[in-house]
């Protein structure tokens, strides 16, 4: 910091500016001091006092506020008060901010990397520093397939509208991401191919959903080894999101999402977001979403082969938290979307385990921050 905070005592509440040696009693108002006005510098007599504003700067020979639920006005003069009385007996420093009880002058106030969030920009703020505007990542949004249509056009047969797009956009935005470009590719390769093109000429991420199954119109990993992208991973073990696909070329990183909206949603959730969080200079134990315990409120749940990531609300019973699954959770369902506060982390099924009880520990990653209930 270049100078300590506050740069001079100020006061912490509306009343008046006293001599704590004078005790309390009756006292002169000898003037008004507002914030933004500088320090009174003449001495005076133990009966006589300041009226104060919050925040402004205490005149040099006062030692303590009295704030004004604690006095009486006695007599005025026109608009003035001129003589109040103190029902207290003011104590030495009391409701003073001394000079940099927030901030010392040379202190170190954060490290100068984004992301700067609104506290570190009011922090360097309040001390004349003005931090400098975050270097956005460009990102693409790319949905796949011959039966998407954007959510204001016309549907013939056979088509759909597509979720996806709208929904990772919204959650970029939300996360604090800009999305420099949208498409819809056809579900062809030199559809796709083109797409990805223009979306990697302007953009380091492109975020596609759509294409990387083993169908026969999937083309997202082959557009990749076309353009030279490393497939870092084309698959994880995890439900929903099994064809989730990772790449890189140079400072270029692709993202290729399962279709299906709720795959969409999971992955981006747990293993994209991390990373653009990481590519914006996030510390690393803030990069994934926050993880906590809860209890299992449903009576039983089956396992499946693969971890499953289910969502969920949260209800607050008796000081715990419980969580209960949103209705089916089949990766095409959107509205088990709507309710979820958390995804529960369901544990693959082995020989020893084929289901889960109620009251079942299991954790969960947060994804609303107001999502406990009313308690029961």
């Amino acid at each position: 910091s270049p100078f300590s905070l506050p740069p001079f005592r100020a006061s912490i509440k509306d009343g008046y500016a006293v001599k704590s040696c004078g005790g309390g009693g009756r006292k002169r108002v000898l003037g008004n001091v507002s914030a933004g006005l500088g320090v009174i510098e003449e001495d005076f007599a133990s009966d006589g006092c300041f009226k104060i504003n919050t925040g402004a700067p205490v005149p040099r020979h006062a030692d303590a506020i009295v704030q004004v639920e604690d006095t009486k006005v006695l007599e005025m003069e026109g608009e003035r008060e001129k003589w109040i009385e103190i029902l207290t007996e003011p104590k030495e420093k009391d409701d003073i901010r001394e000079i940099g009880c927030d901030v010392q002058k040379g202190e170190k106030l954060f490290v100068a990397e984004p992301p700067y969030c609104a506290a570190k920009v009011a922090v360097a703020a309040s001390v004349g520093l003005v931090v400098p505007p975050a270097k956005l990542i460009n990102i693409a949004i790319i949905s796949t397939g011959d039966e998407l249509v954007e959510a204001d056009g016309k549907l013939d047969g056979g088509q759909i509208f597509d979720s996806n797009t709208p929904m990772l956009k919204k959650l970029l935005e939300e996360f604090g991401f800009n999305v420099k470009s949208t498409a819809i590719a056809k579900d062809t390769f030199d559809g796709l191919k083109s797409a990805v093109e223009e979306a990697l000429a302007e953009c380091e991420v492109v975020i596609c959903s759509g294409g990387v199954s083993m169908g026969d119109k999937d083309f997202v990993k082959s557009v990749l080894k076309e353009l030279n992208f490393d497939i870092r991973f084309g698959r994880v073990n995890m439900k929903p999101g099994k064809p989730m696909t990772f790449a890189v070329k140079d400072a270029k990183f692709f993202f290729g999402l399962p279709g299906n909206p709720v795959s969409t949603f999971v992955t981006f959730h747990l293993l994209v977001l991390p990373m653009l969080r990481s590519m914006n200079n996030y510390p690393v134990e803030k990069c994934k979403l926050p993880v906590i315990r809860v209890k299992l409120l449903n009576e039983k749940l089956q396992l499946d082969p693969r971890p499953e990531f289910m969502r969920a609300s949260v209800k607050s019973i008796n000081g715990e938290l419980w969580a209960e699954v949103t209705g089916n959770q089949i990766s095409s369902r959107l509205k088990s979307l709507i309710d979820a506060d958390v995804l529960i982390h369901i544990p693959m099924r082995d020989a020893q385990r084929s289901f889960i009880n109620r009251g079942t520990s299991l954790n969960a990653t947060i994804l609303k921050l107001d999502f406990i209930s009313v308690t029961q």
